[in-house]
């Protein structure tokens, strides 16, 4: 017997405290998306005591248990399969007879294959592995993946989805206990690679595994002293990564768990105390760097048995016990998305509750598991987490026995199996439950404008009357709209837009607006121009330079014809809202509620007329602008393009007016001229 033997004993006797303490503890209410079966099943039969059952699902419908059982004179591993809507009826036993088997775990491919471990006592405690295959439904027999010549201990597995797996232990190496991976790769077991230090202790290694075949593994490490750290690696591409520590420098931390999900990010959750306080603290790793330490639980309340499920990409869901200023045990959990954690929750409150577990799928749901000491028995109790809620805990157990150390699974998106250890007054027993998704209801709420009838396939709204229906989740909907007397359909609004038949699926609450209009209510409303008129035949539109009658109701179908004036000096530039524009004209067809046009004047441009001339006499202009005296010898004005000016000189008294020049030419004393551009003309006066 190696003196390695020794902190085997101290870790499996203190797992087993908990597990008795757990006996001594249980109600709740229900499940708004979840229905469980109403009896348990037994899949441990009767007669022997059963413990510490684990579950697995793949995803495809598939889930697998495994368990120890007394066969009166050894522990016998053994499993049961939930495939086809049901359990085996009878548990295979999978470990050897005449040894003790626990600590068992298991793992399923997406085909239903199973790969399952356990910890196999003797005079040196060894690792054992047995294979499933599904084809044949049968189990192989069992294989040593540890070294048998020295003590091993806490087995876990992992799968990926091409039917390769991963065992991760800790081995005996002469010195301290190391962490061991050995790899299931084409139908075989690769030798076993050491990835934690070969000085330090390694305890409770934890694996989690990526559909590529990347897996993330974190345990605890101590150097023979009072303080455990957490430590952490990945392999990856082919290759090993850098062990990183997790926990603080000066920390004492334990319990690691770890998460992966499909975009290759890990997060780990542990507990981690710098007194006598611990907290729940996790770390991401993401394109291969570790995040800063963030603490999930506060630093005045112990926290204990965190764990962690990813429920889609950069995102996951973590629960743990923590205690509340009163001293009770609570089931906390805390949702993480994008690197970012969410709101705490409290799934209890006024009873101690115990050993959380949790499982998730890619589509954001979880499903948590725990279970709650009451003053006469202890029960099992979940809740179903979704959209950033959770529903209301459910009491699953019989509520008259004793149950205890639960496990979850999700084998499908919209199912769950959750098994416990359950007395029946004279053993325990493995109990299973199957829980079924219940579709969400969601309202279809519709208002309306105007008179008309709005109706729904599948039937509900018949609005009218029935404006609100409840439909189940994922229901596809049409709804039509039909017209009273006298009233146009216009469209829709809110979930739908457009005329057309309306075509959602309830997948949330949704509301729309159908508008009626009738057909007398149908107007043109035009936009008042500064620097222009618009009025309309027939009459009834006068809009601009000072006039405000710009909205008029003609009815349905009218044809009107609006005409655009601008104002002196401006030029009418174009329509908008007019479909079909002549020059100034917008011949307009009333076929909607409203009809909006605007029309668009800009001023004409202005020209410098300038005069120069000699003294002795002044010049003016008609229109008035241009006044030019009789000491000036320049002056200039801008007219409006196209502006006829007449020009007029007046001599000084005994002075003449001899002539023009420039644009103006002769010697009468007045000069005609289009201003169409810059114009110049002199004058000479004697």
């Amino acid at each position: 017997m190696h003196n390695h033997i020794q902190p085997v004993l101290f870790w499996v006797g203190r797992f087993f405290s908990l597990i008795l303490l757990a006996l001594a503890l249980g109600p709740g209410a229900c499940y708004a998306n979840w229905s469980w079966a109403t009896i348990p099943s037994n899949l441990s039969l009767t007669g022997s005591d059963a413990r510490i059952p684990r579950i697995s699902g793949n995803g495809s419908g598939v889930a697998a248990t495994i368990w120890s059982r007394s066969n009166g004179t050894n522990w016998i591993v053994q499993t049961n399969f939930f495939n086809n809507n049901a359990w085996q009826l009878t548990p295979s036993d999978i470990s050897p007879t005449g040894k003790d088997g626990s600590l068992p775990q298991i793992a399923l491919d997406s085909n239903g294959n199973a790969k399952a471990v356990w910890l196999e006592a003797g005079t040196t405690n060894i690792i054992k592995t047995a294979d499933f295959n599904k084809s044949t439904g049968l189990w192989k027999t069992p294989l040593t993946i540890s070294d048998a010549s020295q003590g091993a201990n806490y087995p876990q597995v992992a799968f990926d989805q091409s039917g390769n797996a991963l065992a991760v232990f800790t081995q005996y190496n002469g010195s301290a206990w190391v962490v061991q991976s050995r790899a299931f790769k084409n139908g075989v077991w690769l030798p076993a690679k050491t990835i934690s230090s070969t000085t330090l202790n390694a305890y409770d290694p934890q694996v989690a595994m990526a559909a590529d075949g990347t897996y993330s593994v974190v345990w605890m490490s101590n150097d023979g002293g009072l303080t455990n750290t957490i430590q952490a690696v990945q392999f990856r591409n082919g290759l090993f990564g850098n062990i990183t520590q997790l926990s603080g420098p000066s920390a004492n931390a334990k319990l690691p768990k770890i998460t992966l999900d499909e975009a290759l990010q890990t997060t780990a959750i542990w507990i981690e105390a710098t007194g006598q306080i611990y907290q729940i603290a996790s770390r991401q790793l993401t394109g291969g760097t570790w995040s800063d330490i963030h603490y999930l639980s506060p630093s005045t309340l112990n926290a204990n048995a965190p764990q962690i499920a990813s429920n889609g990409t950069n995102s996951a869901v973590a629960i743990w016990m923590q205690q509340n200023a009163e001293g009770i045990w609570v089931i906390r959990a805390r949702p993480l998305s994008s690197g970012s954690w969410g709101s705490l929750t409290d799934l209890t409150a006024t009873q101690n509750a115990y050993y959380p577990k949790i499982a998730a799928n890619p589509n954001g749901a979880a499903t948590a598991i725990w279970y709650l000491q009451t003053s006469t028995t202890t029960t099992i109790q979940g809740s179903y987490y979704q959209g950033g809620v959770w529903t209301t805990r459910q009491t699953l157990s019989n509520t008259t026995q004793n149950a205890s150390i639960p496990d979850i699974t999700m084998p499908t998106a919209t199912q769950a199996q959750a098994v416990w250890l359950q007395s029946n007054g004279s053993n325990q027993i493995v109990a299973a439950i199957e829980g079924d998704n219940v579709p969400n209801q969601y309202t279809l709420t519709v208002s309306r404008s105007g008179s008309g009838l709005v109706t729904s396939n599948p039937a509900g709204i018949s609005c009218g009357s029935s404006c609100t229906a409840s439909f189940t989740q994922g229901t596809p909907v049409s709804l039509s709209a039909s017209v009273d007397a006298g009233q146009n359909f216009i469209g829709w609004s809110g979930a739908c837009q457009g005329s057309g038949t309306c075509s959602v699926t309830m997948n949330s609450s949704l509301s729309l607006n159908a508008r009626f209009v009738s057909s007398s209510d149908y107007q043109i409303k035009t936009i008042r121009p500064p620097h222009g008129q618009i009025t309309s035949a027939p009459e009834g539109i006068v809009c601009g330079l000072g006039t405000f009658d710009c909205l008029k109701k003609f009815g349905k179908d009218a044809a009107i014809i609006l005409t655009a004036t601008p104002q002196d000096g401006y030029d009418f530039v174009r329509w908008t809202g007019c479909q079909t524009p002549e020059g100034t004209s917008c011949p307009v067809v009333l076929n909607q509620p409203t009809t909006t046009i605007k029309a668009l004047f800009r001023a004409k441009p202005k020209y410098p007329l300038k005069v120069t001339k000699s003294r002795y006499g002044s010049i003016l202009s008609t229109p008035k602008g241009l006044q030019c005296g009789n000491n000036m010898s320049s002056c200039s004005h801008a007219f409006v393009t196209g502006t006829e000016v007449t020009l007029t000189a007046t001599p000084q008294e005994g002075r003449t007016f001899s002539g023009w020049g420039g644009a103006c030419t002769g010697s009468d004393n007045t000069c005609q001229i289009k201003v169409v551009n810059l114009t110049k003309v002199s004058a000479t006066f004697k």
